[in-house]
């Protein structure tokens, strides 16, 4: 299993509280996500994205390729995709 982490702050929303954390848990042999944990001021909103790419089965790499709206919180998932490409090298996906 591998982790990654991904702090949000997004542009037109950001401001004093906006503050949140995602962190993504990745099956290394299957590239596939098995995990996630969001906390922030709408971590349930993201955390609902996460749970139906856990029970669809969604590889990760398939998650890299998404396109995720701007301006939202959903953006913090590409940093929590990005810090794990970071910690986990190449291999997963």
């Amino acid at each position: 299993m591998r982790a990654g982490d991904g702090l949000w702050a997004v542009g037109d929303v950001h401001q004093a509280g906006n503050d949140g954390l995602i962190t993504l848990v990745v099956d290394a042999d299957t590239g596939l996500l098995v995990g996630a944990t969001s906390a922030g001021p709408t971590g349930g909103d993201v955390l609902g994205a996460l749970v139906v790419a856990v029970e669809g089965r969604i590889p990760v790499e398939r998650l890299r390729h998404m396109i995720y709206a701007y301006p939202t919180f959903h953006r913090g998932i590409e940093d929590a995709l990005r810090d794990l490409d970071e910690h986990a090298g190449p291999e997963l996906g």
